[in-house]
């Protein structure tokens, strides 16, 4: 049977709204300062109305990267707006804390796929799965 439900998927696959970034810091002096002002935007962003989860990385020797997860683009961008955010994104902008930054916002397609027990595949007779093409 082939579905495109993903009601029982994890909510981060039901996001409307991604966000995707990543700030490459000046060096450790920098990513303490980060690492103090953390703790207030990661509460209000699980507090967020629309928030669905979020994944934080390292790359080194001093980068960081988010990737957070919404229902919607407009309730990312009220998170963007909020005190917390908006202060740590100015401290972030000041000369000397970060060499270099990106940000994307990406829009999942209403019909996506995915891979393993929420896969919106199925099988044939002879046993192999048949996979929606992208």
């Amino acid at each position: 049977m082939r579905t495109h439900d993903f009601s029982a998927a994890p909510a981060i696959a039901r996001a409307g709204s991604i966000f995707h970034g990543r700030t490459a810091y000046s060096g450790i002096r920098a990513l303490l300062g980060l690492f103090l002002r953390w703790p207030r935007v990661r509460r209000s962003m699980r507090q967020a109305p629309g928030y669905l989860g979020h994944r934080v990385w390292y790359g080194f020797p001093y980068t960081i990267g988010t990737t957070s997860f919404w229902e919607t683009h407009e309730q990312l961008l009220a998170f963007a707006r909020s005190a917390e955010h908006r202060e740590a994104t100015a401290w972030m902008q000041r000369p000397g804390v970060a060499r270099a930054a990106f940000i994307r916002y990406l829009t999942p397609l209403p019909d996506g796929n995915a891979i393993g027990a929420w896969s919106a595949t199925s099988s044939d007779s002879t046993g192999s799965e048949t996979r929606r093409s992208a």
